[in-house]
């Protein structure tokens, strides 16, 4: 269901949501939302296995079979990012093994979108779709949740290790400091500010507090 309670998003064999609108006479489709031919990544459209709505409605997120994920601004049905499967050792060894469902969440503040396939956890910005954080596991990620705080992770695990354990997102704040790669970084001695020294050939003092520009 949507947030509003009018609205049905359904994922099936095929690379694209529907949106259904309940109206008294039943169901009718308000619109299809298909993912992109090709991305910047380069992967092509697959079946989606999970679907989750933001709390507010804004967006509509999915993950396909291959553990790649397709977000979609509601308001016009348009593709907002897309986010490749996270690659590692694990992961390409069970390239032809069944794949567990996995799992979709966003955040309770709606900023991050959690994505759980294989053998690995991605957590996403929910506006501009950067990976901020990957956490591997060691067996297959069957489901996942974020906790109220936005920052604790539950995994429901399948294979050998079937548990449910607790991860924690650890990254505080990203920092627009440079165009360009960041060369150097140093805290100030009380830890209150750090200084970056960019490609750019500028220097940049931060307030660690807010993450403002002295």
């Amino acid at each position: 269901f949507a947030t509003d309670g009018t609205q049905i998003v359904v994922a099936a064999e095929q690379p694209e949501l529907t949106l259904y609108q309940i109206t008294a006479d039943g169901l009718a489709v308000a619109a299809t939302l298909p993912a992109a031919d090709t991305t910047p990544e380069g992967f092509a459209p697959a079946a989606q296995v999970a679907v989750e709505v933001r709390s507010d409605g804004n967006q509509i997120a999915a993950l396909d079979v291959t553990g790649r994920t397709h977000v979609w601004n509601v308001s016009d049905g348009s593709l907002a990012f897309a986010v490749a499967a996270a690659a590692n050792a694990a992961a390409d060894e069970q390239a032809a093994a069944p794949v567990p469902p996995g799992g979709l969440q966003f955040s309770a503040d709606n900023a991050k979108l959690l994505i759980g396939n294989r053998q690995r956890l991605q957590v996403v910005d929910a506006v501009e779709g950067r990976v901020l954080q990957i956490l591997e596991e060691p067996t297959s990620i069957h489901s996942v949740a974020f906790a109220p705080d936005n920052v604790t992770i539950g995994v429901g695990r399948v294979g050998a290790d079937s548990s449910a354990a607790l991860r924690h997102f650890a990254l505080e704040r990203l920092i627009a400091a440079h165009e360009g790669p960041v060369a150097s970084l140093v805290f100030t001695p009380d830890g209150n500010a750090l200084l970056s020294g960019g490609s750019d050939k500028s220097l940049q003092l931060w307030n660690i507090a807010d993450g403002k520009r002295v």
